[in-house]
């Protein structure tokens, strides 16, 4: 019984992701994301073992700057992906609140936040600079400074764990159904 529903729940997912019309949410380097056809609150993240796999420890070693992983596991063989690849399921987060912000703090600064950001990140007294720059914007100044924060705990989690840095800009990122801030890719 328990290998039959095993069957039906693995059945389910990969009619999902062998539907002729579905259209990929994103996709990055080396990973395609598909939104779930079920459950607007799940996308399906797929790619090569290693991949998949490196990250997602990342992630479900930290949710709070990481959306939920609530599944991994390898792609059966009618798969129409390449051999090897595996799947994530994890939470989708709200982008389009990141790309206002994003939109807010680019108005305010006159150019591209990331690069403003990874200033901060690696040029000591540069966040102080430009925080004072936004005083008359104090929407503005809250918004960058509440970035910047979340960016230095993201990235210094990121480098304690392997990697060599943080990707940043404003498809990196999205909000929780609770509004918290996180990290969807890195």
């Amino acid at each position: 019984m328990k290998e039959l529903i095993k069957k039906l729940l693995r059945e389910g997912l990969m009619s999902e992701l062998k539907i002729k019309a579905k259209d990929s949410f994103k996709r990055g380097v080396e990973h395609i994301l598909f939104a779930s056809k079920n459950n607007p609150n799940i996308l399906y993240k797929l790619g090569p073992e290693e991949i998949i796999r490196k990250w997602t420890k990342l992630f479900m070693s930290n949710p709070k700057l990481f959306p939920k992983v609530f599944k991994v596991d390898k792609l059966n063989s009618s798969s129409r992906y390449p051999s090897g690849y595996y799947y994530a399921t994890v939470e989708k987060l709200n982008t389009q609140k990141v790309e206002a912000e994003w939109e807010a703090m680019e108005a305010a600064l006159n150019t591209e936040p990331s690069t403003v950001f990874i200033d901060c990140l690696s040029t000591e007294g540069y966040f102080e600079k430009i925080y004072l720059n936004l005083n008359d914007k104090p929407k503005e100044q809250n918004l960058f400074k509440k970035w910047v924060v979340f960016l230095s705990k993201v990235t210094e989690y990121v480098e304690a764990n392997g990697y060599n840095g943080l990707d940043i800009h404003r498809g990196n990122f999205g909000y929780d159904v609770k509004g918290n801030l996180k990290c969807i890719d890195v």
